[in-house]
């Protein structure tokens, strides 16, 4: 519907209503075009991402929270994907790997080669709902990544888990592949 028809709808004035669309569209939640209304759009990740991450922290939810979230997720991603990961997507995990054992990247590009290990994991799970939800707490994870030894110092120990991890996944055992996550988280 039109602003207009929007407005008169909710009784609120059609500032009102052109506000809001304003900020869903901010948000990544609507479209407006012009002549033809407001169309709802697929938000993309990092938008889902920086909402959930917006939310933790005006609800000051605890680190430890999250803590436990992310290892719900990724022990079940990495179960799944243990089951279901391809000759292909172990390879990519190997580039990843060797990506964040390069000594010359920026904490930047460490965290993200970090974060993308994690997410292929997520993706090999092919559970829609599962890699949308770990791909939601990016920004979440991030944070948590940087506070964490891995990208300023122990390189060498994180290179190690994440091996064991993609040996577990390409043995396909997803007992191991499980636990070996849970060591690493």
């Amino acid at each position: 519907p039109s602003e207009q028809a929007l407005a008169d709808s909710y009784g609120v004035s059609r500032n009102v209503i052109r506000e809001a669309i304003k900020l869903l569209k901010e948000r990544g939640l609507v479209e407006p075009r012009n002549g033809l209304g407001a169309y709802i759009t697929s938000p993309d990740q990092k938008k889902i991402s920086a909402m959930i991450h917006r939310f933790a922290v005006m609800h000051d939810v605890m680190p430890d929270e999250i803590y436990e979230v992310r290892i719900l997720l990724e022990l079940a991603s990495t179960r799944l994907a243990a089951e279901r990961v391809t000759e292909e997507d172990l390879e990519k995990m190997r580039t990843f790997l060797r990506r964040m054992e390069d000594r010359s990247l920026t904490i930047e590009e460490r965290r993200d080669a970090y974060f993308a290990f994690h997410a292929l994991i997520a993706s090999c799970s092919e559970n829609v709902t599962l890699e949308m939800l770990v791909m939601s707490l990016q920004d979440i994870i991030i944070g948590m990544i940087e506070k964490g030894s891995i990208v300023f110092s122990d390189v060498d120990d994180a290179s190690y888990q994440h091996e064991r991890i993609l040996e577990a996944l390409a043995s396909h055992d997803p007992e191991l592949a499980e636990q070996r996550m849970k060591e690493h988280l």
